[in-house]
């Protein structure tokens, strides 16, 4: 059966179009002709193949009728931002399947959403959206259970549970290890602790930043590598913090944004990969270290906490001493640390692979 599928994406962020690749790619693999129709968010407008660009916060009859047409070519619509809304109301109106992927947490969205007035409207009406969606009969899906529970808790909109794949032919063990050591002029001899994320309280860098400073004193062979992804209004704090510690100087590098092909590089180049963040919806660079088969050490709260299982470990969110604890420990013992990278490829190959979530997602389409 030849299946029309219309995913229309927001390309917010790395996160989203990671998202919807690896989606394709998926229901690709079990057979469904896929015709991915996408769009990107550019700063405040909104670019897409094919017509005009149309600003985000329009939402009138004007845009219901523009899209009207296009809605109508497509057996499935996908959002991955209720925003879109207006396509979910032609797609209801129309008697379509609607799908609404929320990335994120309600909290996440407003603080993303920036200060202001403008802010608080944009999320407000980012939810209102969803919950009209929804009650027209949308299925309304998440990445996580902390992310459902947290939406829950908000608007009261029951969302069903898909974890995100990952790459597993790209995010592979095996891959040669020297591109960090390379770039930075990490001694290669050093064990590498990474960590992957932007300098935002979200992501909860000072209990990284503090831990590794612990470490640093005690031992030299030692480097920690922060990638950073976007600037953050952290970034000049964390620089500062960096600045003070005598061993941080010594031992901590940042990189900022590499080339997308070069992650998993970066990835094999590691020893072990550490994510702070308490607040974490899924984690895609949990995942995709896990697939590089890297041990993980993961905050006990947030959406990791649920997958990494016994790919790594979990560190009570914000405790400094027993993150600093557990990175000595996997750190001081490369047979533990191996033994977890090689479960936490076990992991992404099953628990957190495309075809799986494919699958769950080729239910909610209803393609059987």
């Amino acid at each position: 059966m030849r299946v029309k599928i219309r995913l229309r994406v927001l390309f917010q962020n790395h996160t989203v179009r990671r998202f919807n690749e690896g989606l394709v790619s998926g229901l690709r693999d079990m057979g469904h002709q896929v015709d991915a129709f996408w769009h990107k968010h550019v700063f405040d407008s909104v670019w897409e193949l094919g017509t005009p660009a149309i600003r985000p916060m329009v939402h009138s009859i004007l845009d219901v009728k523009k899209f009207g047409g296009l809605a109508k070519e497509y057996g499935v619509i996908h959002l991955n931002d209720p925003l879109d809304g207006e396509l979910g109301i032609v797609a209801k109106v129309d008697r379509r399947p609607l799908v609404v992927t929320l990335h994120g947490t309600p909290v996440d969205h407003r603080e993303g959403a920036g200060g202001g007035m403008k802010g608080i409207l944009t999320n407000r009406l980012r939810y209102d959206y969803l919950s009209l969606l929804h009650d027209l009969g949308g299925h309304v899906t998440t990445q996580s259970q902390f992310c459902a529970k947290s939406l829950w808790n908000y608007s009261h909109i029951s969302a069903r549970v898909i974890y995100n794949g990952v790459r597993t032919d790209v995010f592979a063990p095996g891959r040669q290890r020297g591109y960090l050591q390379s770039a930075l002029g990490v001694p290669s001899t050093d064990k590498v602790v990474l960590w992957v994320g932007r300098g935002h309280e979200i992501k909860d860098p000072f209990t990284f930043l503090t831990a590794a400073e612990a470490i640093a004193r005690k031992r030299s062979d030692t480097s920690f590598v922060m990638l950073l992804w976007y600037k953050g209004p952290l970034d000049g704090q964390i620089e500062d913090f960096v600045k003070r510690s005598e061993s941080l100087r010594r031992s901590l590098y940042f990189i900022r944004k590499i080339p997308w092909e070069q992650m998993p590089e970066a990835y094999a180049s590691s020893d072990l990969v550490v994510h702070t963040s308490p607040r974490e919806g899924f984690g895609n660079a949990v995942s995709e270290a896990m697939s590089s088969g890297r041990a993980v050490i993961a905050a006990d709260r947030g959406g990791p906490s649920e997958y990494v299982q016994d790919g790594g470990l979990l560190f009570r969110s914000g405790d400094r001493d027993d993150l600093r604890e557990k990175m000595e420990y996997l750190l001081s013992d490369d047979r533990r640390r191996e033994e977890l990278g090689e479960s936490a490829r076990r992991i992404a190959c099953t628990t957190l692979s495309w075809a799986k979530a494919a699958a769950e997602y080729s239910e909610v389409y209803g393609l059987g």
